[in-house]
């Protein structure tokens, strides 16, 4: 039988308070954070690699247009772009939320301006895009709430925004 609430309650605070922080010191020298990894300096390598890729897209003017998506599986984009088009386009359509409907199709080019691939019917649903060139020297991202075609995805300068 407890004699006095008030003194058993004013040793059961701090002990509580004791008691969690070897809890902590225990799961923290079980548990411990890895270290990083050696590549982890290039990451910021990789994240200039980008913007100069975008900064590139943008001085070579590069619009294109997802324009159809046929029930074959051929889906079809239209380029214009400053200078010699490349042959080949790489499109990376990535959901949201269900990577199982993540998509990378490879066009190649079928007229002066018009590039075909196969690719899966696209459903609804929040989409960032990805396009770049088949030497990879440039890309252009955009973001999608739904795949309405025709889908323009433009490469805009820093002042455009």
């Amino acid at each position: 039988m407890i004699k006095n609430p008030v003194l058993m309650l004013a040793i059961a605070l701090p002990l509580t308070a004791v008691l969690g922080s070897f809890a902590s010191l225990a799961m923290t020298m079980v548990h411990a954070d890895t270290e990083l990894p050696e590549q982890y300096h290039w990451e910021g390598f990789q994240l200039d690699r980008d913007f100069s890729r975008s900064e590139r897209a943008a001085h070579l003017g590069v619009q294109a247009t997802l324009r159809s998506v046929a029930a074959s599986g051929r889906c079809e984009i239209d380029l214009a772009i400053a200078g010699t088009p490349p042959e080949r386009l790489h499109l990376m359509l990535a959901h949201a939320t269900r990577a199982r409907l993540d998509q990378r199709i490879d066009f190649h080019r079928v007229t002066a301006q018009t590039y075909a691939g196969q690719c899966k019917t696209i459903p609804d649903g929040h989409w960032r895009i990805e396009l770049t060139d088949g030497a990879q020297t440039w890309s252009v991202r955009a973001s999608t709430r739904a795949i309405s075609l025709p889908v323009r995805i433009d490469a805009k300068t820093a002042d455009d925004d």
